[in-house]
């Protein structure tokens, strides 16, 4: 999987799919049996929408008219951006933008996106809760008192806050002034992304006994039990969990690795500091 900056995309040869627009298909075509098939899921999906504004209006202004549109949408525009094309954000931001003022309430003061950020924060660390097994299994190969998550949360709320402000106030000058390329919303997002992957892992490694090697293992052990715990969950969709979590894992340490050449430690890209 590549998601290079500034790669062209390829061409499928003979009118081929490329391996991204496969992946994305195959992908998609599981999710979708997922939420259409399983009860628990579907009730699951249902429970999350129901939370958020009603999404008629964005569907309306994005131009989609149905769930097999909708697909079809995302599987193009996914396809490009693992392809290194970016820009299909910038055809959503201002509808998302739109949409985002809504979860807000029409508020979308300093305050206000303070206490959302407090609510999403205290909400996934109730999630955590509730696999004691993985938290413990982190911890213990931690260095002696340290709690991973508390050492992750407060980047974890920087990530959010910047990608809050991404999105209702538009790409920030700051990072403009660094280089003209991020005067534009995906370009902004994409280094939010890898920021906010690399940065995360970058603080595991600080905190882990052996550093980096231990992270790749660690990652790659508890890819294996998120699996493991998916496929438990869902048996009919086992191949989904095998073929997602391998991919994920991959793209988590190409940003990584892209996140140490190119913006650690450097001033406004780098929000570990």
């Amino acid at each position: 999987m590549v998601l290079a900056e500034g790669a062209a995309p390829a061409a499928g040869a003979g009118g081929k799919k490329s391996g991204e627009r496969q992946a994305v298909e195959g992908l998609l075509n599981e999710l979708l049996k997922v939420v259409r098939e399983n009860k628990e899921a579907a009730a699951y999906a249902q429970k999350f929408q129901d939370k958020l504004p009603d999404a008629t209006e964005l569907r309306e202004k994005l131009g989609i008219k149905d769930m097999e549109e909708a697909k079809q949408r995302a599987l193009d525009e996914m396809t490009k951006v693992l392809e290194g094309d970016w820009t299909p954000f910038d055809t959503y931001y201002g509808p998302l933008r739109e949409y985002g003022g809504k979860m807000l309430d029409e508020d979308p003061t300093p305050e206000k996106r303070s206490e959302w950020i407090e609510k999403a924060a205290t909400f996934a660390l109730d999630k955590l809760k509730q696999y004691p097994e993985i938290r413990d299994q982190i911890n213990a190969e931690c260095k002696p008192g340290i709690d991973l998550i508390q050492e992750c949360l407060p980047f974890a709320k920087r990530i959010f806050r910047r990608g809050m402000d991404l999105l209702l106030d538009g790409p920030s000058a700051e990072l403009t002034a660094i280089d003209p390329k991020y005067a534009v919303f995906s370009q902004q997002l994409r280094v939010l992304i890898v920021t906010a992957v690399g940065g995360l892992i970058d603080i595991i490694c600080g905190c882990l006994k052996d550093g980096e090697p231990q992270c790749r293992l660690l990652m790659a052990k508890l890819t294996g039990k998120a699996v493991e715990l998916f496929a438990e969950k869902f048996p009919d969709y086992e191949k989904l969990a095998a073929f997602v979590g391998p991919m994920a894992m991959n793209q988590v340490m190409d940003w990584f690795d892209e996140y140490k050449k190119t913006i650690k430690g450097k001033k406004v890209l780098d929000l570990v500091q």
